[in-house]
């Protein structure tokens, strides 16, 4: 059976963090290696 709460009773939660900038950087990052492979415009004018 599973418990109610998703973590060990000893651990609290862990933070999660929405990083705005990060999950840019990570689509200019994504764009980069798919025009390096030839499979997309690049889009690095920022």
């Amino acid at each position: 059976m599973a418990k109610t709460k998703p973590h060990n009773s000893w651990a609290g939660a862990r933070p999660v963090n929405h990083d705005a900038n990060k999950a840019a950087r990570q689509a200019l990052t994504v764009n980069i290696q798919q025009w390096a492979k030839g499979k997309a415009e690049l889009d690095a004018a920022k």
